[in-house]
């Protein structure tokens, strides 16, 4: 457990994403991600030295008005910290 915005742990999970894609050996992932602050560009970096270790990686922005779900569930996670 750790303090973090919801970007930040957006990110974290990501990145344990492309880990464990890495791990069992995938080729090709999937994933979405933007930068609007500057004090996540070590997560971006993080992200493109993993999807480097990819042949094909995709990129696709969610708007948060299409992703109620998860939206939900980072309010709820940032307000029981």
């Amino acid at each position: 457990m750790f303090k973090a915005t919801n970007n930040e742990a957006e990110y974290e999970a990501a990145i344990d994403g492309l880990q464990l894609c890495l791990s069992t050996g995938a080729k090709r992932y999937r994933g979405d991600y933007e930068v609007r602050e500057s004090s996540l560009v070590e997560y971006l970096s993080k992200m493109k030295q993993l999807a480097s270790q990819l042949q094909s990686f995709t990129i696709e922005l969610v708007p948060r008005g299409e992703n109620v779900h998860a939206d939900a569930l980072s309010k709820l996670a940032s307000a029981t910290l």
